[in-house]
């Protein structure tokens, strides 16, 4: 129930990441670097938060254990950052794909000269902004720094016997 609760926790505190960047403008001329802290920084925040919580609540496990609680809080906190991404992407901001090829066209226009080489670099940006990518590298990412924070933050908390 912890690790759900903190998957939760990551889930509100990206929805509210994209709102707070979105209401400043930062995707205006592009995809704003921020974003990319949701999806590296989030998920071990809550990992870490669900372990911490677990251990705090009195429960003392050996590191086995200690790894898995930390494995489905990643597990829960990716899906709820999908979930997220997937309301933002079709609702929020359905418009975002082309925001970010005008922002990734306005910065390589004036680093690539060549218009062919230009226009290759937008398209395989397309390819991996396009839907699918975006939910596949958004459950992936964060699930897999979710599940290294676990590994190495069991070390230190785990039951030491």
């Amino acid at each position: 129930m912890i690790n759900l609760l903190w998957g939760g926790i990551t889930g509100a505190l990206g929805l509210l990441w994209l709102i707070m960047e979105s209401a400043l403008g930062r995707f205006e001329a592009g995809t704003s670097a921020e974003v990319q802290v949701l999806w590296l920084l989030l998920c071990p925040l809550g990992v870490i938060g669900a372990m911490v919580h677990r251990r705090l609540a009195g429960t003392t496990t050996p590191y086995g254990d200690t790894v898995r609680n930390g494995m489905y809080a990643s597990v829960y906190g990716s899906l709820a950052l999908c979930v997220v991404w997937l309301f933002f992407y079709n609702v929020l901001m359905p418009d975002y794909l082309e925001v970010v090829l005008r922002g990734t066209e306005l910065k390589y226009r004036h680093i690539i000269s060549n218009q062919e080489a230009l226009r290759t670099v937008l398209s395989a940006k397309a390819v991996t902004l396009s839907a699918p990518m975006i939910y596949i590298l958004g459950t992936l990412i964060p699930l897999v720094t979710g599940s290294v924070t676990a590994a190495i933050a069991a070390i230190w908390l785990r039951n030491r016997r």
